[in-house]
């Protein structure tokens, strides 16, 4: 039993193999006897769907609904404001209830459905049964009002390898992605993992819907390639300012080159407790710098961006 009024999205589900979570409860007939059970449920979203009824004689809910997101994503912004019914099925590719961010993927592409009703995180890869109504985003239509039942499981697709700069430009909005830049601190203060991703000029900012940690601020420096979800980030006039690439966990940022290492991180040795050594070319820090001296043990270093190292006397102090 569910307190709410019956919909075609709980009609679809009779037939189905579900499983359900709720409270038990007895259901006794007009003379006081005993006859069965009840489960009192919350809301649909607590009836995971394992195997999906056939289409019968049964309702299967409304035949002038969209049910692609390619045919979603074909109206306008306006015409998606009237509210338009949808029933889609697509696979959860990020989930963050405590933001309302949900994006599923179909066989015709990718949109953001609005979960702020809700609760419940899907893990990527869930296949999902969503009935709502259309309405207006950010970008373009979207999905609200969603009623979600889980009927699935299944691998990912391979992500869209794009640029950073291809996401600043919203080549890519509501898709899963791979991009790779630089990691630089987040300046906003969210309560979880973030980052800007830089590649040249451009930048995007990297949420992970965790806490942040010390070891997720050890990788400010590295290059990496993430994978996530891109999304677009506005100001307070809704004017776009980055792309957003929302990334289900820390597996889905790996290193392509570490941080470097700071070579004056390391305590000094005092001169006492050293043993002289002639130093050799490997010893020698090289500097790719128009102007500046790096001075060895006996020796100091010259680069610019066109000549290889050259070795000179050490400069008298």
């Amino acid at each position: 039993m569910l307190p709410e009024p019956n919909s075609p999205a709980a009609q679809r589900l009779i037939g189905s193999a579900v499983e359900v979570t709720g409270v038990s409860g007895g259901h006794q007939d007009a003379s006081g006897k005993r006859v069965g059970a009840q489960i009192f449920v919350d809301k649909l979203e607590d009836i995971e769907v394992e195997k999906l009824a056939a289409a019968g004689p049964i309702p299967v809910g409304n035949k002038a609904a969209l049910k692609t997101v390619n045919a979603i994503e074909r109206l306008s912004n306006a015409q998606a404001a009237r509210a338009l019914p949808v029933e889609l099925q697509g696979v959860a590719t990020y989930s963050d209830p405590e933001w309302g961010l949900l994006f599923v993927r179909d066989s015709t592409g990718s949109i953001y459905i609005n979960a702020h009703a809700t609760t419940k995180a899907y893990a990527s890869g869930t296949r999902l049964l969503i009935d709502g109504v259309t309405g207006a985003g950010d970008v373009g239509p979207i999905v609200v009002q969603p009623k979600i039942q889980v009927i699935g499981h299944e691998s990912l697709p391979n992500p869209v390898p794009k640029s950073v700069a291809e996401l600043d430009a919203g080549a890519a909005d509501s898709s899963l992605v791979a991009t790779e830049g630089v990691l630089h601190p987040c300046d906003e203060t969210w309560t979880r993992i973030c980052y800007r991703i830089l590649d040249g000029k451009k930048q995007a900012w990297v949420i992970v819907p965790y806490p942040d940690s010390p070891a997720a601020q050890a990788l400010i420096g590295a290059r990496v390639r993430v994978k996530g979800v891109s999304g677009v980030h506005l100001d307070d006039q809704k004017k776009r300012v980055a792309a957003q690439i929302f990334v289900n966990s820390m597996d889905d940022i790996k290193v392509e080159e570490p941080v470097l290492k700071d070579p004056f991180s390391s305590p000094p040795t005092p001169l006492s407790t050293s043993t002289p050594q002639r130093p050799t070319s490997d010893s020698l820090t090289r500097f790719i710098s128009a102007e500046r001296y790096v001075e060895s043990p006996e020796r100091f270093i010259v680069q610019n961006h066109t000549e290889e190292s050259a070795f000179g006397p050490r400069r008298a102090s």
